[in-house]
């Protein structure tokens, strides 16, 4: 058994393209664990549950394909890109706030839908659909169907909008 500290560099010398070299890490029974493989033009890093990498001083740490960045970890931030336009689409702040085609997300989701008018879609597979408001004395909803849309509270429908556009209070039809 031993170990070794890299203080400043862990450099990769003599490795060649269009061949595999490999540096591995071996447990105290002599079992590879974890392995970084160099084939010539990328670094594949394997075994265990997970890796860490540690961007301390780096600043942004990338994950690309074909050299086009699809995720960074930086600034204590979570991005994701669009790999075919380079643009970021997700993020997750330190404070846990989601950002969707938003880089500087002020609520727990901030979606921007853009141009587009329509940001959010709430489906299902029955005939209803809700969304849920919860607060610490309970909850609501706002749901609805095919033609109609309802609001509960109390746990019973309060109000509903017909197809033809009536105004419906405490009836649904």
């Amino acid at each position: 058994g031993g170990r070794a500290i890299f203080e400043d560099i862990l450099e990769f010398r003599g490795l060649e393209a269009g061949t595999s070299n490999s540096f591995d890490f071996y447990d105290s029974g002599g079992v590879v664990q974890h392995n970084i493989i160099y084939n010539g033009d990328n670094f594949d890093i394997g075994g265990g549950d997970h890796v860490k990498i540690d961007a301390s001083g780096i600043g942004t740490v990338f994950m690309t394909s074909a050299g086009v960045p699809v995720a960074a970890f930086a600034e204590q931030t979570v991005k994701f890109y669009n790999a075919s336009t380079e643009t970021e689409t997700l993020r997750i702040t330190s404070a846990g706030k989601v950002g969707i085609n938003e880089t500087a997300p002020d609520r727990t989701l901030h979606v921007n839908s853009g141009a587009t008018d329509t940001a959010l879609k709430l489906e299902s597979t029955d005939a209803e659909v809700s969304l849920e408001l919860t607060d610490n004395t309970g909850s609501s909803y706002i749901g609805g169907g095919g033609n109609y849309i309802n609001f509960y509270s109390g746990g019973s429908e309060r109000l509903r909008i017909d197809s033809s556009g009536r105004v419906l209070q405490g009836l649904t039809s």
